[in-house]
């Protein structure tokens, strides 16, 4: 069992009755501080970020904190850090431990990731790995299986409030693409042209 603040307020969930992921207000768990650090420190990567951080050119996880305190990861991407995610832990009692969750995306994060689709790279890597990252310690806390639904439920979510800015970026991309496509057939229409004028030697008529 483990308990969420609501205002201040804590509120017991019980075995089988989980909330998704460690609030940014924090989250009580029946576990002692070292126990919990324990967990946190062992946890993996989950596959569905794994796979983002990995498949960037140069991505690479590196690992901080401070034991039975925090632990925090860096990401890294085309030479530089992109984000940082980190888990604060404290005592909220005997055998208990509250932690609290963040995840950070550096200034060289947009460059560095490029930009997909209609969303900005930077704008998924943070929504999915905030959302995985959260899942993967809350889950592994909880001794429960990993939710994949928290990750389609943060991308609807980021999707439904960015609509107008994701509708602009689709716009904009297919602009890009367009212009890109047009230069590409002029370019082609010019290198044939060349190429045609280059079967005519100079003073020679075209027509005997």
């Amino acid at each position: 069992m483990k308990e969420l603040m609501f205002g201040g307020v804590a509120a017991a969930l019980a075995a089988g009755v989980y909330f998704h992921g460690p609030l940014k207000g924090g989250e009580t768990y029946d576990k002692p501080v070292a126990e919990v650090y324990r967990i946190v420190e062992s946890s993996p990567l989950p596959s569905a970020f794994d796979k983002m951080v990995y498949n960037q050119r140069g991505g690479s996880v590196t690992r901080g904190g401070t034991p039975e305190k925090s632990m925090v990861w860096y990401f890294h991407a085309n030479g530089v850090q992109v984000a940082k995610y980190t888990v604060d832990i404290a005592s909220a009692g005997e055998k208990k431990a509250r932690i609290s969750t963040s995840f950070e995306m550096t200034d060289a994060a947009e460059k560095a990731l490029g930009k997909g689709f209609a969303i900005k790279g930077a704008d998924q890597y943070e929504v999915i790995g905030r959302a995985s990252m959260d899942e993967q310690i809350d889950a592994r806390l909880d001794g429960r299986e990993f939710d994949y639904a928290r990750i389609s439920d943060a991308m609807s979510g980021y999707m439904m409030t960015n609509m107008g800015k994701i509708q602009g970026e689709a716009i904009k991309s297919m602009d890009e693409a367009a212009a890109s496509f047009k230069k590409s057939d002029e370019q082609r229409a010019y290198s044939k042209a060349q190429a045609d004028n280059a079967k005519f030697k100079a003073g020679e008529p075209m027509v005997r």
